[in-house]
């Protein structure tokens, strides 16, 4: 189980993803026992496949009819995932609050209901090229390299 803590608003919270991992199949933990999801330690998630592992959790949320969003909180997020956001529609809102985004992301070709980046840190670029949002947050966020939005559509954008 892994060992994530953190306070939010007096209250200690788990890592919510180990919960679930008999839904997901096993999720590795590092050395510090942290899961694939919280763990920093670049090379060892690039060596047990942390894309793989995030597309069966966005999987999961996806058809799981008792799950009202995509949970993707409190995740460091690295590689080329590009290929788990673009050329698809998603039905759920897909929040990242607290999540880092360690390498450049795009999001390409993809309809969104909501996205929440709320005190999210971009470490590196994040572009948005021909996308559709009902409803995106960015309280909080901080970019640490480029934002582009290029021929995308916003419907509410605080």
């Amino acid at each position: 189980m892994c060992v994530f803590k953190k306070e939010l608003e007096g209250k200690e919270i788990d890592c919510n993803f180990s919960k679930i991992d008999y839904l997901v199949g096993l999720i590795p933990l590092d050395e510090q026992g942290l899961c694939i999801f919280h763990s920093e330690n670049k090379t060892w998630k690039n060596e047990n496949n942390f894309s793989h592992h995030l597309g069966k959790l966005i999987s999961y949320f996806e058809e799981d009819a008792l799950q009202k969003k995509i949970f993707l909180e409190d995740v460091i997020f690295i590689g080329n995932i590009e290929n788990l956001f673009n050329n698809k529609e998603f039905k759920k809102d897909i929040s990242f609050k607290y999540s880092q985004f360690n390498e450049n992301i795009v999001f390409s070709s993809s309809t969104f209901k909501n996205l929440n980046f709320c005190s999210v840190v971009f470490k590196e670029s994040v572009f948005f090229t021909n996308v559709f949002v009902k409803n995106m947050r960015f309280d909080e966020v901080q970019f640490n390299s480029k934002l582009l939005i290029t021929e995308s559509n916003f419907l509410i954008f605080f």
